[in-house]
């Protein structure tokens, strides 16, 4: 399932070159235009539900690991500990901006990516028509 929005994506890149050719019958891009839109709108359920399982399976481990008595095993809850090893080049940085709590989730970006797709079929059938 997480697959879908990469998926869907690369769907869309045939799509809207499909879309916008001169050459496809009107009825065909209308076709083509709705199933871009439900492709785009599976993949956002998708991931919406999915964050939600996500989450709700991340505090049952965190609620079941407290009754044992074991530290919360998220990632944000873990300590901070000196690496053992010597980080390689830009390791530093991409701990850094990933351990940045004020980031969105990925998953808002995935669905601002797939909304921009919705509106560009839109866009690119418009001006064909």
């Amino acid at each position: 399932m997480w697959q879908a929005p990469a998926l869907t994506i690369a769907a869309q890149a045939f799509l809207l070159a499909v879309l916008t050719d001169p050459s496809v019958s009107d009825r065909a891009r209308l076709v083509i235009l709705v199933a871009g839109i439900a492709a785009c709108i599976a993949a956002i359920l998708s991931l919406i539900r999915l964050r939600a399982r996500e989450i709700l399976w991340s505090e049952a481990i965190a609620d079941a690991c407290d009754k044992a008595g074991l530290p919360d095993p998220r990632p944000f809850a873990l300590p901070r500990k000196a690496a053992k090893h010597k980080p390689g080049f830009g390791d530093r940085a991409v701990r850094a901006i990933g351990a940045w709590q004020r980031l969105p989730a990925v998953y808002l970006f995935w669905i601002l990516a797939l909304l921009l797709f919705v509106a560009a079929d839109v866009v690119a059938y418009s001006c064909t028509s």
